[in-house]
């Protein structure tokens, strides 16, 4: 026969400072005498199936982002480095000198070393579908459909 050891009223006092600490640490926590773990559970306020007001302030802060990756971005950059940028240095250096420089600038821009080579053959290839289309649409086209891609990559990798 085994005996149930009692708890001793040193235990009954932990067990109280601990709840009781518990219970001030959130002012809007329901109070409870019993020990909280800080695991989300489903259904309760800290879990992610349940949408709260932090993913709508989520989205919100999303929405201009998304605006001037797709659509400022592509516009601006576009007019600046192959509408401006690229004819100028084309029509002293000539269309490979252009292409390279325009390119090199576009990628140091971006400010992100590690991506750098990929930026600049994007550039490249922007610019060469501004030269082989004559319109600064097609290239703009192709930098909101990149940036709008890459966003929903991102987008994904954070599920």
């Amino acid at each position: 026969m085994s005996r149930i050891a009692k708890p001793s009223s040193a235990d009954a006092v932990a067990n109280r400072s601990i709840a009781a600490s518990a219970s001030t640490t959130s002012p809007s926590a329901p109070r409870s005498s019993s020990i909280s773990t800080r695991t989300p559970v489903a259904g309760t306020p800290h879990s992610s199936s349940r949408p709260s007001r932090d993913n709508s302030s989520t989205a919100a802060r999303r929405v201009p982002i998304i605006l001037l990756a797709v659509v400022v971005a592509p516009v601006t950059e576009e007019l600046a480095f192959r509408g401006y940028l690229y004819g100028v240095i084309k029509r002293y250096l000539g269309a490979i000198p252009a292409l390279v420089l325009s390119g090199i600038l576009f990628a140091l821009i971006h400010l992100n070393l590690p991506s750098f080579f990929p930026l600049l053959v994007l550039a490249s290839v922007f610019a060469l579908a501004y030269e082989l289309s004559g319109s600064l649409l097609v290239p703009m086209t192709m930098h909101a459909l990149f940036n709008a891609f890459s966003l929903i990559l991102v987008l994904l990798g954070q599920k």
